[in-house]
């Protein structure tokens, strides 16, 4: 990576005994649109406002394009925020919001405001509304307002606050493609908070995953999902059952996992198989989609397929595919996906086989760090 766009050195960010943030590295390239996602309270706004200045470090360092930001106050930096709430001046109008931010600063001459505003204006495709007030617009126009608002003084990097959450599912649909058109436009460095995974994988050249102020992993989308270094990553990133045993026998490339007297799985341990031996405690990683149920053959290309009986408990119908609740051998229950199809009908009650490709159950890597428990929680 080159000079990034932004530099993290070992930042902490202590409320009393509390650590919001603690002890964080990252390094965001120009030109890169990264995620910070967590769920509620994990650190990751509060990371996102000492980027932006309205938080100041307990320790560590944020450099921004090359340049140590302890000393320069918000409004002197060079990175813009959108807000949660759009926090649209109501009594202005769409031209004097995107403007606004250009005459505070005078970084723009008086005589190249309207410019500058018509081409932020014209990249949100809102150029007709600018006359008109907030309360006169959707939520998806405000949004794009607060946008314009935001690119219009030129910023190195954007910060996005839950920039969609407010919006209902269509916009915000819509809105994450003109996100990653603004992107392709501007090319600038985007930076966002959010807790909406599918919205992260969407949207991110690279993904960093908090818990509790920590940093979980690292990594792009397909990284993050097919790979993850810790259980919290496997567990909170789309749907995952984490079941853990012993290692009863060593096959290469596959190991087989004791879940219990009654169920043991072959799986893939990955970049652990030379770390493990018989006897080693392992937790394994599989996907919902993962289970193939009666009907749904595996891969030719599946060396090894454990084949299972399973009990279905539960059914949840969701359109093209259904969720449903299975009782393995040893009653360990999972969850699985299965595409709905013509004719065929597992209801609760009844017993079905399973096959499961020991390529698609993955071990967790061994060097999981555990973490500690959680002071009350900060966003």
């Amino acid at each position: 990576m080159n000079q990034p766009a932004v530099d993290i050195v070992q930042v902490t960010k202590s409320f009393k005994d509390t650590h919001a943030v603690a002890n964080i590295n990252l390094r965001i390239g120009a030109g890169e649109f990264f995620s910070l996602l967590g769920p509620s309270g994990c650190g990751k706004t509060t990371l996102l406002r000492m980027i932006a200045g309205f938080e100041q470090p307990s320790l560590g360092k944020i450099l921004v394009d090359g340049r140590d930001m302890s000393d320069v106050p918000p409004h002197r930096r060079p990175v813009n925020m959108v807000f949660q709430s759009y926090a649209l001046f109501p009594h202005l109008s769409v031209y004097e919001n995107v403007a606004f931010g250009l005459k505070v600063s005078k970084s723009c001459p008086q005589g190249e405001i309207p410019d500058r505003v018509k081409e932020a204006l014209e990249l949100v495709r809102l150029p007709h509304l600018a006359h008109r007030f907030p309360k006169e617009l959707s939520g998806g126009q405000q949004q794009r307002v607060a946008f314009a608002r935001a690119i219009v003084n030129r910023p190195k990097v954007l910060l996005l606050d839950e920039p969609l959450s407010a919006l209902d599912p269509r916009i915000r649909e819509e809105m994450q493609a003109e996100l990653s058109r603004f992107k392709s436009e501007l090319g600038i460095t985007f930076v966002m908070v959010t807790h909406d995974q599918a919205e992260a994988f969407a949207l991110s050249d690279r993904i960093a995953v908090f818990n509790h102020g920590h940093l979980e992993q690292v990594g792009s989308p397909e990284e993050i999902y097919q790979k993850p270094k810790t259980a919290f990553v496997a567990d909170f990133i789309g749907q995952t059952n984490l079941l853990s045993g012993v290692v009863a026998e060593i096959q290469p490339p596959f190991v087989l996992l004791k879940v219990n007297a009654e169920l043991l799985l072959w799986v893939d341990p990955g970049e652990s198989l030379s770390f493990l031996q018989a006897g080693s405690q392992a937790t394994a990683f599989i996907r919902n989609e993962a289970f193939l149920l009666a009907g749904h053959t595996p891969s030719l290309l599946d060396r090894l397929v454990n084949q299972l009986t399973a009990r279905v408990m539960h059914r949840s119908y969701q359109g093209n595919v259904s969720e449903y609740r299975l009782s393995l051998p040893g009653d360990v229950t999972v969850c699985a996906s299965a595409r709905n199809e013509k004719g065929v009908d597992y209801h609760a009650g009844m017993e079905i086989n399973v096959a499961l490709p020991a390529a698609a159950a993955h071990l967790l890597p061994p060097t999981e760090v555990s973490v500690p428990e959680p002071s009350p929680a900060l966003t």
